[in-house]
């Protein structure tokens, strides 16, 4: 069996290193299905558990991370099936959505849910976890994106990250067909990989990512860059 080869990467990460961190991403859709599949080229794939019992369809398909042949299928193992055909590895999944019965008691926590009270329910459940190492939310809508990253072993980080909660009322729904385009999420996808990486590392990392792409503009922690 031919394996995946990763020479190319060995000065800037070492997957193997690695191998016992389990990364949970809950969400297999416009975020989700792009951050997997980067993970896995990284050489985490064996570390993946998805969370999601969303089904592929149609429209899914021009700005998520999916094949044509995927669609009708669960996303999470659908989203495997990717993956193994790419590099052998299948990630394990939990072909549902996170619910007050769920659990999760070790590693890293990636949250690309599409509303804020799910991303409540899953921190609450973690947040005082002694082996969960960090939290990393991604949210996007349109040409705009965030990602806040928490280590659950600093209270300050704890406490910047719950202040981004807010109530679901307060959201205001973008148009059907101004949701979501693929350079987003794949956008974003990219950096939260990068926030992986520096967390499994113990390399410095971002507490908060804003870009605006439509105006050029991103925030990293305070400091803001127009291009």
């Amino acid at each position: 069996m031919t394996e995946i080869n990763y020479h190319r990467q060995l000065d800037i990460f070492k997957p193997e290193l690695y191998s016992s961190v389990p990364i949970h991403i809950v969400g297999c859709g416009g975020i989700g299905s792009f951050l997997a599949y980067d993970l896995a080229m990284l050489g985490l794939a064996e570390n993946l558990i998805l969370w999601d019992n969303d089904t592929v369809e149609d429209h899914n398909i021009p700005n998520q991370n999916f094949l044509l042949e995927h669609i009708g299928m669960s996303k999470c193992v659908a989203l495997a099936d990717f993956i193994n055909k790419k590099c052998g590895v299948s990630p394990k999944v939990k072909e549902r959505f996170f619910t007050e019965d769920s659990h999760i008691l070790n590693g890293i926590v990636i949250l690309c849910t599409d509303n804020i009270d799910s991303r409540k329910l899953v921190y609450n459940d973690i947040k005082n976890r002694e082996n969960v190492i960090a939290v990393i939310d991604g949210r996007l809508g349109g040409e705009s994106f965030a990602i806040y990253t928490a280590m659950l072993n600093n209270q300050t980080d704890k406490e910047n990250y719950e202040a981004t909660f807010f109530d679901a009322s307060e959201t205001q729904e973008l148009p059907c067909t101004a949701k979501a385009i693929i350079y987003v999420g794949a956008y974003i996808a990219a950096l939260m990989t990068k926030q992986v990486k520096d967390i499994l590392m113990q390399e410095k990392y971002a507490t908060k990512i804003h870009v605006d792409i439509k105006n050029n503009i991103i925030m990293y922690n305070d400091s803001i860059i127009v291009y």
